[in-house]
């Protein structure tokens, strides 16, 4: 986005192990101005920046043993928020981002393929206007079920790990 002279501004939150190589990255390609690691937030904050954002993006991956996120619960949020979205068909994100129809699914790996689908939601308004309304009600046919999730999740994450263990075997 910075090479095709576009104005952005980039949240990432969250946390993790490859925070520092991340910051490291940023820092490299002078994208220190536009690009901000919010590291963990509330769900309330979270909720904030969704409703202030023009895209959400998830460029998910499959990491070198094999593990990855079956749904990421917080796509489910951003289209509820009325959020094009673009992430990439692996696991279980398929499910919720329908290609062409509530955002862009891209190969994973690929930045300019990335760069790509951002930049075309960010230029056409309209496609931004309709990929939200598409997925806002997509997620609220589904969020019975990411609620639901959520909600265990939340409560099991109150309990004593002994007790949250002993309910899951």
């Amino acid at each position: 986005m910075k090479e095709r002279g576009r104005s952005f501004h980039c949240e990432i939150i969250g946390e993790g192990p490859l925070e520092e190589s991340l910051r490291a990255q940023i820092n490299e390609s002078e994208l220190k101005p536009l690009v901000r690691l919010m590291g963990a937030q509330t769900q309330g904050e979270i909720g904030r920046r969704l409703s202030g954002a023009t895209v959400f993006c998830l460029p998910c991956v499959v990491e070198k043993d094999g593990g990855m996120d079956n749904l990421p619960t917080v796509i489910a949020e951003a289209m509820a928020s009325g959020l094009p979205v673009v992430s990439t068909p692996i696991a279980g994100v398929p499910e919720m981002v329908v290609n062409n129809v509530n955002g862009f699914l891209v190969p994973p790996g690929d930045p300019a393929a990335l760069a790509n689908a951002m930049d075309e939601i960010v230029c056409d308004k309209e496609l931004a206007r309709r990929f939200g309304e598409n997925g806002r009600k997509r997620a609220k046919d589904m969020v019975p079920t990411a609620t639901s999730a959520s909600s265990l999740a939340a409560l099991l994450a109150r309990l004593p790990r002994t007790a949250a263990s002993a309910l899951l075997n």
